[in-house]
């Protein structure tokens, strides 16, 4: 909701998520299209080449609020918390 928010208010706004795509249990959440949802703008970098690009469009217009997914794998693997009890 705050992309929603910074887009009417005018806020400029650049969002970097860090999306660690391998030790999710979950669905993958696909957060550039939420943003586009809210009406801001949304990309998902999966290279280095990607998330420069993605700023560079995001901070030649800032007047569009920005949300960059960028998707990391860790080295350590996910083991839930339960295993440890």
């Amino acid at each position: 909701m705050e992309i929603e928010t910074a887009k009417r208010m005018k806020i400029p706004l650049i969002a970097v998520i860090l999306n660690d795509i391998c030790s999710s249990t979950f669905t993958e959440i696909d957060f550039s299209l939420i943003a586009k949802g809210l009406g801001g703008r949304g990309y998902a970098a999966m290279k280095q080449q990607d998330l420069k690009d993605s700023l560079k469009e995001c901070l030649n217009d800032p007047s569009i609020p920005c949300v960059i997914d960028v998707k990391v794998k860790t080295a350590v693997p996910y083991k839930p918390l339960t295993l440890y009890t």
